[in-house]
């Protein structure tokens, strides 16, 4: 019999599917995690005392020593502490976010650096997690997000990303009696685990989720954008590549090149640790290039022939040939002013370093030192050949790549930090480029309406200037047109309606019927029909010479009709201006893609080049605004007249690919197999 108190106890609610789906991932994750960390401690052990033999003297290296009894020690708590605290923090990411009423009265607080520089390392290590797994990584935050109830196609439910993991391992490894620094060096430790260990865990929590029937359906291009209607989505022949397989198709370009040296290895198989230390020491020593193109391009060829390079293991090899010829097509790239380069080729041996150390350098667009390339390259579409350090994002550039080259540590964290110093600069730097061309919106605004105006004139006026004759057709085409638009932009309609009537009168007084009643219609229409054109040039204040020449144009065609002498007014149609040239359909539709922030490149009077900055398009796409922070005047011009520059190579578009993608498409599509002739990149 049960007791007064259970009796009156309500039933547990039964839990939905969702709750349930929700509530068995929780588990599944903090189960692998905990195991993942097992299986990883003592590899970190392994990678501390490595570090450790490989620091000869110095205050790090009783740090490092200490750090592994410590890990030793510690490793079970860890493992106990990491699934507790990863279900703490999914439960709180499941929850809605706190209201601003709820975020604001929190008092500004100092951040203590070294507190920053762990949260530098833990956003590494959930970057490095995510472009692991970037494949399981979506379809697990969109079938999380369909249990929590978001059910449109893009949402993805954040209590699935590696912050949470993140976040959770920052908790565990506090608790567990590490200090600041201690912690920030485990997890520099962890981020040359993270694929093996830690990405691994979302290919299993997607296969359990779609066990439990949670969107069995779902597809999409991962690490792309969504499938379009077409299979493939692209042109036929082409080949799309992805990722996983850059490093091989790379490296057989580079065999097929014949210009790898990587078969001439001496095979003393020079270990990695001893070329990246090889490769500090040539960095620390080498001499200031940044105005000597030719000696940069040929920086890793001399460390490729050197004893050293002779020695390095396949792979290695391999990797400094990729890395060389990489840095050759950023050269050959006609649109990269050559002070760019220069400064872009003082990252060779960064960027070789970061390579060597981790393979997934060329495997995923998210990498840090990718993603600095990336900044790097924003910055390269603003500055045209004559950038020099006067230039504020010139500078900025250049300080950033030469902390980098100054720096002896390779890891993924230095170009991260970088990354964000040089990603704020350039959001400022834009923000400030708005507000400067601000000024020119209005003025730009009011030409897009005079052209809509002139477009809607020439639209209105076209039945009637078909089959006119010369006389007529300059008439409308230019006077009459302009007192169109002018009653268009004013929303005059009384206006518009008088002059499209006197167009319709001008075009049938040369339609009389033959015999003396049309001759007689004629004569009667024409006093008042002139001086209806007469009001019209007084409205657009036209000089007498040309109203001269109008009307004895006009005069001489209707002299003609009266006298029935058919041949004079065949021959006035006859003279007709033929239309004006336009741009090609290419031109304009590579224009129609323009957009607010790309950057356009064009030939000045003096035959020198300036680029400029899309600041604004017209909501009618009728005027593009484009500015230069760094020069006083914008230009605003129509697209068909920037189109028929690029036509006449006047201008032309600066690619907004990233510097490196760049590359490796030019290098893919030198390969002489023909499913390679054109080449897309998926970089997950």
């Amino acid at each position: 019999m049960s007791s007064p108190d259970q009796s009156n106890k309500p039933p547990a609610a039964a839990k939905s599917p969702s709750e349930l789906a929700l509530g068995s991932s929780r588990e599944l994750v903090g189960r692998r995690l905990g195991a993942a960390w097992r299986e990883l401690a003592e590899q970190l052990d392994a990678d501390l005392q490595q570090q450790a033999e490989r620091v000869e003297t110095g205050e790090s290296q009783p740090m490092l020593g200490g750090l592994r009894d410590k890990l030793r020690a510690g490793a079970a708590t860890v493992e106990g502490l990491l699934p507790q605290h990863w279900r703490q923090e999914f439960d709180t990411a499941l929850r809605e976010p706190p209201s601003a009423n709820q975020a604001g009265g929190r008092e500004l607080q100092l951040v203590d650096l070294g507190d920053l520089d762990e949260d530098l390392a833990l956003h590494a290590f959930a970057r490095k997690v995510e472009a692991c797994a970037a494949d399981a990584l979506y379809a697990v935050g969109r079938r999380v997000a369909w249990l929590c109830g978001k059910r449109r196609a893009g949402d993805v439910a954040a209590a699935a990303a590696p912050d949470i993991i993140a976040a959770a391992l920052r908790r565990s490894l506090a608790a567990a009696d590490f200090g600041l620094s201690e912690r920030i060096e485990l997890l520099r430790c962890l981020l040359q685990h993270a694929e093996s260990g830690f990405a691994a865990i979302y290919p299993e929590w997607n296969d359990h989720l779609k066990g439990l029937n949670v969107l069995p359906e779902l597809k999409r291009a991962y690490g792309s954008a969504e499938p379009s209607a077409s299979p493939g989505g692209q042109a036929a022949g082409s080949r799309r590549v992805v990722g996983a397989e850059l490093f091989g198709l790379l490296q057989g370009l580079v065999a097929h090149s014949g210009g790898a040296p990587a078969a001439a290895t001496t095979g003393r198989n020079v270990d990695t640790a001893a070329a990246l230390a090889a490769l500090d020491r040539l960095q620390q020593a080498a001499p200031d290039l940044a105005n000597d193109l030719v000696a940069q391009a040929d920086s890793l060829r001399q460390f490729r022939a050197s004893d050293i390079g002779q020695g390095l293991g396949q792979v290695d090899a391999m990797t400094v040939d990729i890395v060389a010829m990489l840095f050759d097509m950023i050269f050959q790239d006609e649109t990269i002013a050559d002070p760019i380069k220069a400064l872009i080729g003082r990252l060779q041996i960064p960027v070789l370093k970061v390579a060597l150390a981790d393979r997934s350098f060329f495997s995923t667009r998210a990498h840090p030192a990718r993603r600095l390339l990336e900044q790097i390259s924003r910055a390269a579409a603003q500055l045209g050949s004559g950038a020099g350090r006067r230039d504020p994002l010139y500078g900025r550039v250049a300080l950033i790549i030469e902390r980098l080259r100054r720096e002896s540590n390779y890891d993924a964290l230095v170009f991260d930090g970088l990354c964000s110093e040089l990603e704020t600069f350039l959001a400022e730097h834009s923000r400030a480029a708005d507000a400067e061309a601000a000024a020119g919106v209005p003025l730009a605004e009011a030409q897009e309406h005079h052209l809509a105006a002139l477009a809607a004139a020439e639209q209105a006026l076209s039945p009637y200037m078909a089959e006119a004759p010369a006389a007529i057709t300059e008439l409308l085409g230019n006077e009459w047109r302009d007192l169109l638009a002018r009653a268009h932009e004013a929303g005059d309609l009384g206006a518009w309606d008088e002059a499209l009537a006197t167009a319709s009168d001008l075009v049938g007084s040369v339609r009389i019927a033959p015999g003396s009643s049309g001759r007689k219609a004629l004569v009667g229409l024409l006093p008042g029909l002139i001086r209806r054109i007469q009001e019209g040039f007084d409205r657009l204040d036209v000089d007498s010479e040309r109203r001269l020449h109008l009307v004895d144009a006009l005069f001489a065609l209707h002299a003609a009709l009266l006298s029935g002498d058919a041949a004079a007014a065949q021959r006035s149609r006859a003279l007709a201006p033929a239309s004006a040239e336009g741009a090609g359909a290419a031109a304009l539709a590579e224009v129609a893609k323009l957009e607010r922030g790309d950057w356009v490149e064009m030939a000045q009077g003096d035959g020198a080049a300036q680029r400029y900055r899309v600041s604004w398009v017209g909501p009618a796409r009728g005027v593009l605004l484009l500015t230069n922070p760094a020069l006083p005047r914008g230009v605003a011009l129509p697209p068909q007249v920037l189109a028929l520059r690029l036509e006449r190579a006047q201008a032309r578009i600066v690619p907004s690919e990233p510097i490196f993608e760049r590359a490796v498409v030019r290098a893919l599509r030198t390969l002489t197999d023909e499913q390679a002739a054109q080449v897309s990149l998926d970089f997950t």
